[in-house]
């Protein structure tokens, strides 16, 4: 993966800021999750067809890019958690919501390839997520009376779109601009938009996925 850092360079970068974050910042595990957390975003990123994000050597990784970034903490807040560091996985949490504005809590499962677009105010909840998933800004997803939604592969949410609750929604499907789904399922390959309970879903003719990520179809 080609780096804006080098591989030394990036556990130190992360340390600095979450020294300058929190003054209990305890770097021991950082190395560890640093290095997990790359290997994930480079599988992630390769798969990603913006420019930005990889070329015919692979992926990319700008410690600049704010979208990219927001992904990378997302990953080191969820590694954090799976080694049992809560106080580090809780602090790339924080990190993130301050400097991204993106809300994933670290033991939110995000799916393998994925794509944030314009982070400000979106909000990832949990969810059974499916791969080639793209959220841009203000997108809420979440649980409702303690149910959680399901969305399948390559769906795409468009700006404060969301989705809660006891929703089930099929491959394909494509979330309009301020579309907001509860407690309703959504065939697949469909364009959802309107505002419960005045949802209107329309087919879906057009191939959207294939402008963010690169498919073998």
């Amino acid at each position: 993966m080609k780096l804006s850092l080098s591989t030394e360079e990036v556990p130190r970068w992360v340390v600095h800021l979450l020294s300058g974050a929190f003054h209990d910042a305890d770097p021991r595990n950082v190395d560890r999750v640093t290095i997990l957390a790359l290997d994930r975003l480079e599988h992630c990123f390769k798969n990603i067809a913006l420019s930005s994000y990889s070329d015919e050597r692979g992926a990319i990784f700008n410690h600049l890019h704010g979208d990219q970034t927001a992904t990378f903490f997302y990953l080191c807040s969820n590694e954090a958690w799976k080694i049992g560091d809560m106080l580090l996985a809780g602090q790339f949490f924080l990190l993130n919501k301050m400097r991204n504005g993106f809300v994933c809590m670290y033991d939110t499962i995000l799916p393998d390839i994925f794509l944030l677009n314009h982070t400000i105010g979106t909000m990832l909840g949990k969810a059974a997520y499916g791969d080639y998933f793209v959220a841009y800004h203000g997108v809420t997803v979440g649980t409702d009376r303690a149910i959680q939604p399901v969305i399948g592969k390559n769906v795409i949410m468009y700006p404060q779109s969301s989705v809660t609750g006891d929703c089930n929604v099929g491959d394909g499907a494509v979330f309009s601009a301020k579309a907001t789904l509860m407690r309703m399922n959504v065939e697949a390959d469909t364009i959802v938009s309107g505002i419960y309970p005045a949802i209107v879903k329309t087919p879906r003719r057009k191939d959207f996925v294939g402008r963010y990520f690169k498919i073998t179809r």
